[in-house]
């Protein structure tokens, strides 16, 4: 799933992001190093540092490519530094050991609120075979010409739009609503793209430019159709499977 982040806005993103990244491995690191200067077995110690050094090595790549499997691994990450921090042998609770792990996790957290967004991971509903729940809203992206598309994800300030169009990072484009849905209009920059598998919609990570209050309110009524709309297929799924267990 290659994915293009040339929008040299990204790039201040990027920066923080792997400064992010190294500095909890970096706390990490040394923890175990304290641990060791303060009595902890000199294998053990080269163990521990041995297993996460080439455990970052591989959860760096996953974050390098944007591969889905990064959150794995940082659910890996969150686990052991929440287990040490709670579980701090008693021979070492004087050296402020706590506050590295505390840290570390700050830090992690941090990285992975800046990525938790559709311009870098849009949320897949994978487990949604049936096209009929699926949470999307039908649109229309206009830049040089006009075409149909599907918003796919909506959250904080940006979206990721399905297209089969080709279209380069740092474009500016309208995206509309069809009007059964009300007069809604925005303006988006295309930040990012990632393709699934060839053949298939291209999935284009947005971020919404808001110049003036129409747009804003724009934004709120889009986030509100949105929200509505998730409820509503989430029910309507509940309504079906109910009655095909009880026509079972």
């Amino acid at each position: 799933m290659p994915i293009n982040l040339k929008n040299l806005k990204i790039k201040k993103d990027i920066d923080r992001i792997n400064i992010l990244h190294w500095s909890h491995f970096i706390l990490i690191i040394l923890s175990i190093f304290i641990k060791y200067s303060h009595g902890e077995g000199f294998l053990n110690s080269l163990l521990k540092a041995l297993i996460i050094i080439i455990y970052y090595k591989m959860f760096y790549k996953t974050l390098k490519h944007l591969y889905y499997t990064f959150w794995s691994f940082l659910l890996g990450v969150f686990i052991y530094l929440l287990i040490s921090l709670i579980n701090i042998p008693d021979f070492i609770q004087n050296t402020g050991i706590a506050y590295l792990y505390f840290l570390a996790l700050v830090l992690l957290i941090s990285e992975a609120y800046i990525l938790s967004s559709p311009i870098y991971y849009p949320i897949v509903r994978w487990w949604e075979f049936d096209f009929r729940y699926r949470h999307d809203l039908t649109i229309w992206v206009e830049l040089k010409n006009k075409m149909e598309g599907r918003l796919t994800d909506l959250r904080r300030g940006a979206g990721c739009v399905l297209l089969f169009e080709k279209l380069n990072s740092g474009e500016i484009a309208k995206i509309e609503l069809p009007k059964e849905y009300g007069e809604v209009s925005l303006t988006a920059e295309i930040m990012s793209s990632r393709v699934h598998s060839v053949g298939r919609e291209i999935n284009y990570g947005v971020r919404f430019i808001f110049e003036n209050k129409e747009e804003k309110e724009a934004f709120k009524k889009l986030s509100k159709l949105w929200r509505s709309e998730l409820k509503d297929k989430k029910k309507m799924k509940f309504q079906t499977g109910s009655n095909e267990v009880g026509k079972s």
